[in-house]
C-alpha cells in the first residue's frame, strides 16, 4: 500500500509539476509576444528618428543656403545704398551747377540786352 501512496503523491507532484511547466510555458509565450511587439515598436521608433534625423539635416541645409543667401543680399543692399548715396550727392552737384549756370546766363543776357541798348544809343544820337 505505501507504493501505491508513493505513486499517488508522485502522480500528484508530476501533475503539479506539469502545470506549472504549462503556466511556465504560457507565461514564457506571453513574455515572448511582449518581447517581439516590444523590438517591433523600437524598429519603428529607429525608422522615425532616423526620418527626423534626415528632415533635421536637410532644414540644416536649407537653413545654410537662406544664410548664405541673406548674406548676398545684404551685401547687395549695401553696395546699392552706397551707389544710390553717391547719385544723390551727384545729383545735388548737379543742381548746384545748374543754378550757377542759370545765374551766369541771366548775367550774360542781362550784360547782352545791355551792350544792345548801348549799342543802339551810339548808333543812333
Amino acid at each position: 500500500m505505501l507504493q501505491v501512496s508513493e505513486n499517488q503523491e508522485l502522480r500528484t507532484h508530476i501533475e503539479g509539476a506539469l502545470a506549472a511547466r504549462k503556466l511556465a510555458d504560457n507565461e514564457l509565450t506571453e513574455r515572448m509576444k511582449i518581447t517581439e511587439s516590444l523590438e517591433d515598436e523600437i524598429l519603428e521608433m529607429n525608422s522615425v528618428f532616423s526620418q527626423m534625423n534626415d528632415s533635421f539635416k536637410n532644414l540644416s541645409s536649407d537653413l545654410h543656403d537662406v544664410t548664405n543667401e541673406r548674406d548676398h543680399l545684404q551685401g547687395q543692399v549695401i553696395c546699392l545704398k552706397n551707389r544710390l548715396q553717391k547719385a544723390e550727392a551727384q545729383v545735388e552737384a548737379n543742381e548746384a551747377i545748374t543754378q550757377e549756370a542759370q545765374k551766369v546766363m541771366l548775367l550774360s543776357i542781362k550784360n547782352v540786352a545791355c551792350f544792345l541798348s548801348m549799342t543802339l544809343l551810339l548808333n543812333n544820337p
